[in-house]
């Protein structure tokens, strides 16, 4: 039955960092005016007018404040979600992510320091056993249902899948409302992939993630009144990567690993084309520019906001497309005329 007292929680845990969220987003923006932490427009960016760069530390605060108060709701009823002891240690891993990238918004730190430490980070997290090593693949209706990935392996691919998609969401923060937007909706269908499989504990960070990008969205979306900026943005993309893991997990330790790569298959598509067209072009993988799908579609004659729903639709369409995968019922058809709608 949906209605039971863990999916009850799971709903409040969501609206309740919805917000919190919305209520810190205004006074982190009067705070960015106080001090002048505005992201100055230039050629590469869309925005014409200053912006207040630290928004995503009212999207940190709806994530951290809501945490504790279901842990604290979770003791008094006691409830059947061993939750906090569990993730401490993803909490530290998002939470240095957020520090590392917010200190960037504030004052900038070298792009090469910056991938250092969200290395060392993701080798933490892997260490910590939250890695791509045993890997599920039943979906292909092959004899064997699982295979094991070396050692090296596995540390290496790990590390690159958390650094590769924090980066791919802090590429899509481009227009108003894009990487939040996009974020919220990943983290619906990871928070549903975590209630199909019953893991509860994992569905309570997604819903309290979705919440959170929701609350921020509202202020976020065209016209903007406030940026995330990399804090915001890296915080988003390191969360999405732990919990694309984490919720693609089984009881068993093996991961679906195609879960995760539908669901966040426009930051990967993205990121691969980005990086490639810059290599053929001579250019360094990681120089800035405006090769990006959206700057694409501006570059069509599409509007901002018209170019940012159109990557909504595309984003949930991957989405409830994995989702159909792992129900096995034909929901497709809905997908796509749903993704229509919303283009339109």
């Amino acid at each position: 039955m949906f209605l039971n007292i863990n999916n009850i929680f799971i709903l409040i845990s969501l609206i309740y960092s919805f917000l919190i969220t919305s209520f810190f987003t205004p006074f982190t923006r009067l705070i960015g005016i106080k001090k002048k932490l505005y992201d100055i427009p230039n050629k590469r960016k869309q925005h014409y007018l200053p912006k207040v760069r630290i928004g995503g530390l009212a999207i940190f605060f709806g994530f951290i404040l809501s945490i504790l108060s279901f842990q604290i709701i979770n003791n008094i009823y006691l409830l059947d979600i061993n939750f906090l002891n569990s993730f401490s240690f993803t909490l530290i891993f998002l939470s240095l992510f957020f520090c590392l990238n917010l200190i960037d918004d504030i004052k900038s730190l070298p792009a090469s320091f910056r991938l250092l430490i969200q290395i060392l980070i993701s080798s933490l997290v892997w260490s910590s056993g939250i890695r791509i090593d045993e890997l599920n693949i039943s979906w292909l209706n092959l004899d064997n249902i699982s295979f094991t990935i070396p050692y090296l392996l596995s540390y290496l691919i790990t590390v690159t899948w958390i650094v590769g998609i924090t980066n791919a969401i802090n590429w899509l923060d481009g227009l108003d409302g894009l990487a939040s937007g996009l974020s919220s909706i990943s983290f619906l269908g990871f928070l549903a992939v975590s209630l199909y499989s019953n893991n509860y504990s994992v569905a309570i960070i997604n819903a309290i993630l979705l919440g959170s990008s929701l609350g921020f969205l509202k202020a976020n979306f065209f016209p903007s009144k406030i940026m995330m900026g990399d804090g915001g943005s890296y915080f988003l993309g390191s969360s999405l990567a732990i919990v694309g893991i984490l919720s693609s997990t089984n009881s068993d330790g093996l991961l679906s690993l195609h879960i995760p790569l539908i669901i966040l298959f426009l930051p990967i598509s993205d990121m691969t084309k980005v990086i490639f067209s810059r290599m053929i072009s001579g250019s360094s993988p990681f120089k800035p520019d405006r090769r990006h799908i959206h700057h694409n579609m501006l570059s069509f004659g599409l509007t901002e906001k018209r170019a940012v729903i159109i990557l909504y639709g595309i984003s949930q369409w991957f989405t409830v497309l994995c989702l159909s995968l792992l129900t096995e019922k034909k929901v497709l058809i809905i997908s796509i005329s749903t993704s229509l709608l919303i283009s339109l």
